[in-house]
């Protein structure tokens, strides 16, 4: 039987239009790192010695310059866009091998543009999305929010700071692309991306179970303006949003019981207090795993979503939570490290 070979390969388009064969040819080393809560980067390495005619190439601003748009796609034979966004930064070296570094951010970066100081009256946070996707010119794409607040204030924050912390409170991601704010929920319970089989796909990779010390049960306490009393939500074992495949959760085997009682304005009313109760007990629950690792190239792999790893005995295969993705094709190939969680072994 023939063994399939699979060659790493990529493709760069600026502006729109792919990059020339030359200019490809030029680029020695691609990098790009996903992570959940920042914007996504890319750096890329070009050589700028043109031998045969005695000049600089790129050094000019003539082929690359700062606010140009940048897809990047990278694959094992077949390509897949991984990345898309603009340039940031130039950064150019003169020595035994000149180069020019060109770096940037993806389409997320722009909502850390400067602050905003801005009240929101009667209002959801998908509500609150839509309304700042409007004021960076793009669409929105939200799953609906049902609670309404009669008042939420942004102070002194960037749009993507704000969103960040109103998206972690209710177990939501927030995402963008050239022309749409993508605010949704979590996708940790979703099927994996990807399976990686130690010893084949899988070069590598450790885990760390952790003792729980905080928040075996969370309790959000607020209080009700109108009927000026204390209301309470809660959340415990059994309020998992998922175990990814697993039956013990990480409270559970904890050394001891670790009660959290958060005392906020936020909660508008019971049920807004379970849900803000809920996240922040899941939150806690997915530092129970872990884990890093690397493997062959894999341009399915993307922060926030999740990867299935086999072959490291029953309790440390599974499914994990990918938090943070880098991709790297060099002259040694195509490689994906990356960073898990997990919330049950």
């Amino acid at each position: 039987m023939t063994r399939q070979v699979y060659v790493p390969n990529f493709d760069v388009y600026l502006n729109d239009s792919k990059l020339s064969n030359d200019l490809k040819s030029r680029i020695s080393s691609v990098t790009i790192n996903d992570d959940l809560d920042a914007p996504s980067s890319f750096n890329f390495n070009f050589d700028t010695v043109d031998l045969k005619l005695g000049k600089w190439v790129g050094l000019d601003l003539d082929v690359f310059d700062i606010g140009d748009k940048v897809d990047i796609y990278l694959g094992m034979d077949q390509t897949k866009e991984v990345f898309s966004g603009k340039i940031d930064s130039l950064s150019a070296s003169f020595g035994d091998q000149s180069s020019l570094t060109v770096s940037g951010f993806s389409w997320l970066h722009a909502l850390t543009f400067g602050t905003q100081t801005q009240v929101y009256q009667d209002t959801t946070d998908s509500d609150i999305a839509q309304t700042v996707a409007r004021r960076n010119n793009l669409s929105a794409e939200t799953d609906s929010t049902s609670t309404r607040y009669q008042q939420v204030t942004q102070n002194n924050q960037s749009d993507l700071q704000f969103l960040l912390a109103r998206a972690k409170r209710i177990g939501y991601d927030v995402a963008a692309t050239e022309k749409s704010l993508i605010f949704k929920k979590s996708q940790e319970g979703d099927a994996p991306v990807a399976t990686l089989q130690f010893g084949i796909q899988l070069d590598d990779f450790s885990a760390t179970v952790n003792n729980l010390d905080q928040g075996s049960s969370v309790e959000v306490r607020g209080w009700d303006m109108m009927k000026k009393q204390q209301f309470a939500g809660s959340a415990s074992s059994g309020d998992e949003d998922s175990k990814m495949g697993k039956n013990e959760a990480g409270f559970s085997l904890a050394s001891q019981s670790s009660a959290t009682v958060i005392q906020t304005s936020d909660p508008v009313d019971l049920n807004n207090a379970n849900t803000i109760a809920k996240d922040k007990y899941n939150e806690r629950l997915l530092g129970f795993i872990t884990g890093q690792g690397s493997c062959l190239g894999n341009n399915n792999m993307t922060a926030g979503k999740t990867v299935e790893i086999k072959g490291v005995g029953s309790k440390f295969s599974g499914t994990y939570y990918l938090s943070s993705v880098t991709h790297t094709l060099n002259s040694q190939g195509y490689s994906t490290s990356f960073s898990v969680k997990k919330t049950a072994i």
